[in-house]
């Protein structure tokens, strides 16, 4: 007489777990799939936000400077300025600078002068922007 131990799974049971453990792989794969895409995305935002950036700090070393030639009023208001044409700029990336005069406003100390600085970096399809305030 043969003896039966029941610590084994069952064909059926292993079966079972094949389909769900297809199932799961199946889910994983397609968030998987997009992860390229994400990364390109992220690439792009981040690039934008560092020439933004990058452009910002040039105008802030500008108007720090003590040459009599640049400081804050020799920084020109407008839209378009080429004040960062000089920095690197990556292929297919932009950057524009629009600054205006910000006396009076509301975040201007009274009394000060100041120029609102608006920098926009853009790739294909996303841009950043940082906008920061110039006090004389």
């Amino acid at each position: 007489m043969r003896r039966r131990f029941g610590n084994g799974f069952t064909l059926i049971e292993l079966v079972a777990v094949i389909v769900v453990l297809g199932i799961a792989a199946a889910i994983f794969a397609t968030g998987f799939a997009q992860l390229p895409r994400s990364l390109g995305v992220d690439e792009e935002v981040q690039t934008a936000a560092q020439l933004a950036q990058a452009c910002g700090e040039h105008i802030v070393a500008f108007r720090r400077d003590s040459d009599p030639s640049r400081g804050y009023d020799n920084i020109p208001t407008g839209t378009g300025i080429a004040i960062c044409n000089g920095l690197a700029l990556p292929a297919g990336y932009t950057r524009s600078v629009d600054v205006s005069d910000a006396g009076g406003a509301a975040p201007c100390p009274a009394g000060a002068a100041c120029k609102q600085a608006v920098v926009t970096a853009s790739g294909s399809a996303y841009s950043s922007r940082i906008t920061f305030l110039l006090v004389k």
